[in-house]
């Protein structure tokens, strides 16, 4: 998996990123904080039907410590005055390095225009057996004028049709795609299994009203485990 980034936005991408505008674009949050940090969102006149993307991109940046100023009797100020000589020469040797940690955070944001539709069309499995694992990669090409935002799960099943293991893998798809998904069901016995591959329109960390529905794609390979040594 990549993130896909687009710099500069050819005219043919469906971008909002030109009139997605965020109030206030800076500022500063102490702990324990609440902001709240809105978006204005201006489509141009005469936008043709369809989905439109972009990212907020949050950075967050921590803020230096002040420094503490120490209260000094003036005994202690006597006495370093009579130290000053003899430290001010190794005072400038030592070596400080600071460091600033800033953290990005990418929101996707879909901006939806008329009416909208997506869907998946699922290219034949390709399956590997790696030691107790299964790889499974499928193409999977986008349908209708919005993102696919789902999961591709996979399903391995033996003889008599039981689920020996399923994968789940969360994903948006918005240009074709040839996503790998790996199944550890431990050490299987040799013979001959199925793999199904399903996308669907669910993913544990979207809420179900905001995900397009789909017609269902699914694909079915056969998978033969060969004989292994003990």
């Amino acid at each position: 998996m990549y993130l896909k980034m687009l710099e500069p936005i050819a005219d043919s991408a469906p971008s909002a990123a030109a009139w997605i505008r965020s109030f206030p674009p800076r500022l500063v949050i102490l702990p324990g904080e609440r902001r709240t940090v809105r978006v204005l969102v201006t489509p141009p006149p005469g936008l043709a039907q369809g989905e439109y993307w972009a990212r907020l991109v949050v950075a967050t940046r921590t803020l230096p410590a002040p420094k503490a100023i120490p209260r000094v009797s003036a005994a202690a100020l006597t006495r370093a005055s009579t130290v000053a000589d003899t430290t001010s020469a190794t005072a400038g040797e030592g070596v400080q390095i600071g460091l600033t940690l800033e953290v990005r955070s990418l929101l996707g944001l879909f901006f939806r225009n008329g009416a909208v539709t997506t869907g998946i069309a699922l290219d034949e499995p390709r399956t590997f057996v790696d030691g107790d694992s299964i790889a499974v990669r499928v193409k999977m090409q986008r349908l209708g004028n919005a993102a696919f935002v789902g999961s591709l799960r996979v399903t391995l099943r033996d003889v008599r049709g039981a689920a020996v293991a399923i994968e789940a893998l969360p994903l948006g798809v918005y240009y074709d795609l040839d996503p790998r998904v790996v199944l550890r069901p431990g050490r299987l016995a040799a013979g001959r299994y199925t793999v199904l591959v399903e996308a669907i329109a669910a993913r544990p960390d979207v809420s179900a009203s905001l995900l397009l529905p789909i017609a269902p794609a699914r694909r079915v390979v056969d998978l033969v485990v060969p004989d292994r040594l003990p």
